[in-house]
């Protein structure tokens, strides 16, 4: 293992930065630790980093706590992975997370691609071009666009004399 930081998942909500650096400084000299939030409301994710001094501080950290208990719960504690870079994603009328109007992009991710980063999202497409549905109209099954005949006179009977 040549990598110090360490990936700690399974967290309690309410758990803090402080929490979670002493309970690491059992394995050695904690460098970091950071429970991640999210930025619109401060809640914890359930996960966070820390990073050890050094790397068999940090292997010792995963001997020790992957899967043991801390504040009630079981933990995860692995060699964090570098970041992947983003790419895709969100854009366009109903945003990448299915909402908003299904004719105006909801649903896909709009004009900007899906959330895998396929250029397929669901932007607007013209009513003729849509490959999500049939086109049921002038069949016999009668549908919502008008156009059926129900209390209609039929053939010959027109109602003229």
């Amino acid at each position: 293992m040549n990598n110090n930081k360490l990936y700690v998942g399974n967290l309690l909500y309410e758990a803090t930065d402080d929490q979670l650096r002493d309970h690491f400084a059992q394995a050695g000299n904690v460098a970091s630790a950071q429970i991640i939030r999210f930025a619109d409301t401060g809640r914890s994710k359930g996960f966070g980093f820390v990073e050890m001094a050094t790397p068999d501080e940090a292997k010792r950290a995963i001997e020790m706590f992957h899967n043991q208990d801390f504040q009630g719960r079981s933990i995860i504690v692995n060699e964090a992975r570098p970041p992947q870079p983003r790419t895709g994603g969100g854009g366009g009328y109903g945003g990448g997370n299915g909402g908003g109007n299904r004719r105006f992009g909801g649903g896909g991710g709009g004009r900007g691609g899906d959330r895998r980063g396929n250029n397929n999202g669901g932007g607007y497409r013209p009513r003729n071009e849509r490959s999500d549905r049939g086109n049921d109209r002038g069949n016999d099954r009668g549908n919502s666009y008008g156009n059926n005949d129900y209390g209609q006179p039929q053939g010959d009977d027109m109602g003229f004399e």
